[in-house]
């Protein structure tokens, strides 16, 4: 089974939280501190992925948290601290092009410690939170697991909200950023919606996006995984991971629908693992650590 690592990306500004948390705690914090039903959107976002610790996939000393230099890396690290004490928080030195170069920034500092060349790299940003049981099936499905991949939605609520991809008849995929109603009829039925969740195959498959990103029209744009899987596409396999269900935290709007919602932190169960011993004695274990 080929060793994983998980890149959490929350080294962007967060403008669109910024008055929310203000009005919230009486000054800025950055987003993936604010909290939801008293969990930080930090745990929120790493939660999604217990199943693969349980199933021996991931390690939490192989979940890297990336901030800027300029972040408050103490809060951060009392945070990860709470979710578990080997999760490493990164700081890269400033504003990236984008969460894709964010991803690679850390992987360099990452790789000056331990080497991570063959390792499959998971990034999840830190305003989602998902459930997808297909994520775990797509690490042990020795096939599918050398291609790279976004993870999806289906359906949607107000599908003019999020980001997406349609994969072309050619295999390739074309990606957008909340625009799919200006779309065709055709391309809004075959479009699927993005959690915020990305797998590449290993780090040469990474940089051979970014490479791509910068030698493309799209240069000046920001680097969103989305888009690099998008041109990694065009050159080599991509794959599509459908999920149970998602929820976007990144605006006060989503945080508000959140609170209202009947959504909990521990609701959002892994799937149960069994233990049968030889005498026919079933063990449940949910705890996801």
């Amino acid at each position: 089974m080929r060793q994983t690592i998980l890149i959490v990306t929350a080294a962007g500004l967060g403008k669109r939280i910024k008055e929310y948390s203000l009005k919230k705690y009486g000054k800025y914090v950055d987003k993936p501190l604010v909290e939801l039903k008293n969990k930080k959107l930090l745990e929120w976002s790493i939660k999604p992925f217990y199943p693969l610790i349980t199933s021996g996939i991931l390690k939490f000393e192989n979940v890297f948290v990336v901030i800027r230099s300029d972040q408050d890396e103490k809060s951060f690290k009392e945070v990860c601290q709470i979710i578990n004490p080997k999760i490493k928080v990164i700081a890269i030195d400033k504003l990236s092009k984008g969460p894709a170069h964010t991803t690679y920034e850390a992987c360099k500092k990452i790789s000056n410690k331990q080497n991570i060349q063959e390792f499959t790299i998971l990034v999840s940003d830190s305003d989602h939170t998902f459930r997808s049981d297909n994520l775990l099936n797509f690490f042990r499905d020795s096939n599918r697991v050398n291609f790279n991949s976004y993870c999806v939605l289906r359906e949607v609520d107000n599908p003019d909200k999020w980001g997406y991809v349609i994969k072309n008849q050619n295999g390739s995929y074309t990606s957008g950023e909340k625009d799919i109603l200006s779309k065709s009829i055709l391309e809004r039925e075959n479009a699927e919606f993005l959690i915020g969740c990305y797998v590449y195959h290993d780090l040469l498959s990474l940089q051979r996006g970014i490479n791509l990103f910068e030698n493309s029209e799209n240069k000046n744009k920001e680097s969103h995984h989305s888009l690099i899987l998008s041109l990694l596409s065009k050159v080599s396999e991509v794959d599509s991971i459908s999920s149970n269900w998602g929820m976007g935290l990144g605006t006060p709007l989503q945080l508000e629908e959140a609170e209202r919602s009947i959504i909990s932190f521990s609701g959002n169960r892994e799937p149960s693992t069994f233990v049968i011993d030889i005498d026919g004695v079933i063990f449940e274990h949910d705890a996801g650590r």
